[in-house]
């Protein structure tokens, strides 16, 4: 304990002298020392550290795939917002499951793994990601199941 509170007088004393007495004998006034920190301290924003160069430009994101009417959407389709089971507690508790739930989380992780597997495979060099995301979609497609891209 005599440690710790040592260790925080020479901290909460080091900052306090460095503040009012060490800048001023270096002639170092309040906006100096902020340009010294590089513009504001742990908020200011990130800047580059390096040139961007080569041929890598921004793309343009493509026009939004559409999901055949029918396949069942979820709650959550229309505006972004989960309805079911919105007040059953915090998001963070687990929670167990139905029985009747098991088979169906199974199937929907086979889904899952399948169309991930076909995604994998289509990813080399020169391949763009709308290629990627029309695929996935597809594949998903095929599978009686709901595209949440």
């Amino acid at each position: 304990m005599k440690n710790c509170l040592f260790f925080l007088a020479m901290v909460l004393g080091l900052t306090f002298s460095l503040k009012c007495a060490y800048p001023a004998r270096l002639g170092i006034t309040r906006g100096s020392t902020r340009r010294m920190m590089g513009g504001g301290g742990f908020g200011a924003p990130k800047k580059a550290k390096f040139a961007y160069s080569g041929t890598t430009v921004a793309g343009t994101v493509g026009a939004k795939l559409s999901v055949p009417a029918a396949i069942q959407r979820p709650d959550y389709a229309s505006d972004g917002v989960p309805k079911l089971g919105a007040n059953k507690g915090n998001l963070w508790e687990v929670k167990p499951k139905a029985p009747e739930d098991i088979p169906r989380m199974r199937v929907s992780g086979k889904i899952a793994r399948e169309v991930i597997d076909t995604a994998i495979r289509m990813v080399q060099p020169g391949i763009t990601t709308a290629s990627i995301d029309a695929c996935v979609h597809e594949e998903t497609i095929k599978r009686d199941s709901y595209v949440n891209m």
